[in-house]
């Protein structure tokens, strides 16, 4: 038997076993096998802020518009005892301080409610976006995050953040635009810092003060549109967005719920091994294509020849062997990518 139907059906899972292992070398766990294949199809990519864009570790640099009656210490332990147990990077940032302070968060008498996107409830006290307070955002630079304390008389104190961009972002949103992928910033924080980032970096579509409905909402929007949907993200709030995005990849080090409903899972802590994959991805294609045009092209040749008895059984024997193993060394070059 001169066929090698073997060749045309290792052609496309070598690749893709190959391609995955090259991926996880590079920081990147792909949990369900449509990811490479889906990173080429992409036409948009849609990024969250805090945690994903930026490191996800800013510090709080001052607090600002104290109440008459309040101190500064007074404030920083009304925010840490609401804080408490969450994992959201601005929270971290304000459990840090007190931390660092010596200080100890105050007992709250009433329970503490997390309003998804918006922020945290305690009784009369609220800890959230200028915009879920129905508060004036003061006049602090957009690079700066920011998050109000307040009760039914006003605005107690304003809690002023500073992060930096992720590494290896660059990377990857050059990667992008090569791609002709449209890139856009959607988060919960206020509209003005979003703004500010997203023309930092260069991302021409953002949106600020996004719930996790609106994010949902947002892609199924572009999808509706006949996008095929990226999305990267890392915090509980972004657990609507992977799991709406065609493809979803969730930043390790963030929630746990998170990473549970992605696609693939960023282990490393820049974006370059994205960048990477994306174009591991367009690579994994063309090895394809190679295989099943080797596969095809070997069984038109040599099916006729055996017909006309132009090739012996051991000459058969060897051929398949080798079209199988020319497809095999073809994919494991993506290995070394």
């Amino acid at each position: 038997m001169a066929s090698c139907p073997c060749a045309l059906s290792l052609a496309v899972p070598t690749a893709m076993a190959a391609a995955q292992g090259a991926v996880t070398k590079l920081g990147v766990l792909i949990v369900r096998g449509h990811v490479m294949e889906g990173l080429v199809k992409a036409s948009d990519l849609v990024l969250d802020k805090t945690g994903t864009l930026t490191m996800g570790q800013p510090e709080l640099q001052e607090i600002i518009n104290l109440r008459q009656g309040y101190s500064r210490e007074d404030a920083l332990a009304l925010a840490a005892a609401m804080e408490a147990g969450q994992r959201h990077p601005l929270a971290l940032s304000i459990l840090r301080a007190i931390e660092l302070e010596n200080s100890n968060p105050v007992l709250l008498s009433n329970p503490v409610t997390n309003e998804m996107g918006k922020g945290l409830s305690c009784g009369s006290y609220r800890l959230g976006s200028a915009v879920w307070l129905g508060l004036e955002r003061n006049t602090h630079d957009g690079q700066y995050g920011q998050v109000h304390l307040a009760d039914e008389r006003g605005l107690i104190a304003s809690f002023i953040f500073l992060d930096t961009p992720r590494v290896g972002l660059q990377h990857l949103l050059r990667a992008a635009q090569a791609r002709n992928i449209t890139v856009h910033l959607v988060s919960g924080d206020d509209p003005a810092t979003v703004a500010w980032w997203a023309n930092h970096v260069g991302i021409q579509r953002y949106r600020g003060v996004c719930t996790p409905e609106d994010k949902y909402e947002y892609i199924e929007r572009l999808q509706k549109e006949g996008r095929f949907v990226w999305a990267i993200g890392d915090g509980v709030n972004d657990a609507p967005l992977l799991a709406r995005a065609n493809i979803s990849i969730a930043v390790g080090a963030g929630a746990p719920l998170a990473a549970a409903g992605a696609d693939a899972i960023l282990t490393a802590s820049s974006l370059e091994p994205l960048a990477k994959t994306l174009a591991l991805a367009d690579k994994a294609q063309v090895i394809i294509k190679e295989n099943l045009l080797w596969a095809l092209v070997y069984n038109l040749l040599a099916i006729p020849a055996a017909m006309l008895g132009l090739v012996n059984p051991w000459i058969a024997g060897i051929g398949m062997s080798l079209s199988s193993l020319a497809v095999t060394l073809n994919a494991w070059r993506l290995r070394k990518a």
